[in-house]
């Protein structure tokens, strides 16, 4: 086996559930000569520790999982470690922001692609890529209570996202910009802070993000049903500046009532207030 490259695998990613995904994934380790590590983990705090001692022995680390998981090994390495993607989820939202194709296509930037070193959001002491608060982050808490459903995972997406939309109950927020320019927004439904313009399955929530210009790109949606779905579907199609769209290297974000928050996917609480900040050129991925 090569003793420059290693892939870590969440054993509960979406594609590893199903019939074929294992095989998939051992077909991938004999093809390229590279060993699978982690698949043995019961829980996130496990897999995490499994990668930062992963991390000691090999340089380059490949994640086989979701945006989550990639998410979680991004937290766990060393600052010289070099991370690929090998889009295993359900979503796989970094997928589309890396321009990944078929899977020789993935499997051979993964191992052979240009090394870049990216931005990332700091939110307390934890990395992310894409942050959701308000229905985003209420719809991720309920898709992750209702995992094991027997209902297929597109339609348990879609009716938990309309049930979610229909009953939320929006905040308002007072939203400070670099530590100085304040402004203030009512009837929120939604703030994507977004490095990167995708969330998962290819669709475009931030078109104008990118992963390595230093700046967040934070979109507020506060209009009526009607309305936000117009504005996603102008994002979509990329025509124009997003309404509500600002640029800025922090936000910090007081809500009059606690709000729920997702990173990367992943269902991390609620609170009032909220600080986010762009680690420019804090992450090597090979793509």
């Amino acid at each position: 086996m090569r003793t420059d490259f290693a892939i870590v695998a969440n054993p509960v990613s979406h594609k590893l559930l199903y019939k074929g995904g294992l095989e998939t994934l051992e077909n991938i380790s004999k093809q390229t000569d590279i060993s699978v590590h982690c698949l043995n983990t019961k829980s996130r705090s496990d897999f995490m520790y499994c990668v930062s001692e992963i991390s000691k022995e090999y340089k380059n680390i490949i994640v086989a999982g979701g945006d989550g998981t990639f998410s979680d090994a991004m937290n766990s390495i060393r600052e010289e470690n070099i991370l690929s993607y090998l889009p295993f989820g359900k979503g796989n939202a970094l997928k589309y922001a890396l321009n990944l194709n078929n899977i020789d296509d993935i499997i051979n930037k993964a191992i052979n692609g240009n090394v870049h070193t990216i931005d990332t959001i700091l939110y307390k002491d934890r990395k992310t890529l894409m942050v959701g608060v308000g229905v985003d982050g209420s719809i991720v808490e309920r898709m992750e209570v209702q995992y094991k459903s027997k209902r297929k995972q597109l339609l348990n997406y879609i009716i938990t996202s309309i049930n979610s939309i229909l009953f939320y109950k929006r905040g308002n927020a007072e939203i400070k910009l670099n530590n100085k320019d304040k402004k203030y927004f009512r009837n929120i439904l939604s703030i994507l802070v977004m490095k990167h313009p995708f969330y998962g399955s290819n669709f475009m929530v931030s078109p104008m993000s990118k992963l390595d210009d230093g700046f967040l790109d934070v979109n507020i949606l506060n209009f009526s049903i009607i309305e936000s779905a117009i504005v996603l579907f102008k994002n979509i199609f990329r025509e124009g500046t997003p309404k509500n769209y600002l640029k800025s290297k922090s936000i910090k974000i007081i809500f009059n009532r606690r709000q729920p928050l997702h990173l990367d996917g992943t269902y991390m609480g609620k609170s009032k207030e909220f600080y986010f900040e762009v680690l420019p050129k804090s992450l090597k991925i090979r793509y």
